[in-house]
């Protein structure tokens, strides 16, 4: 999956995807073609499941400031 692709994905799918590829790298056997590009998917979907995370928090952070 790329990047582009994982723009409509939730953060639970871009991030059992990302388990994915950390496990395939934790193998290993791949070729460095191979693990480069599984490596470089990986921080895209890792820094993508982080800005997620920001966004929720800071939705979080609204919600009680309105609340209180």
């Amino acid at each position: 999956m790329s990047i582009e692709q994982s723009e409509e994905f939730s953060f639970e799918n871009l991030y059992e995807e990302l388990q994915e590829i950390v496990d395939r790298l934790e193998q290993g056997g791949l070729s460095l073609s191979e693990s480069l590009e599984l490596y470089e998917n990986g921080i895209k979907m890792a820094t993508r499941c982080k800005e997620l995370l920001l966004r929720a928090e800071h939705q979080i952070d609204e919600l009680i400031k309105e609340g209180s």
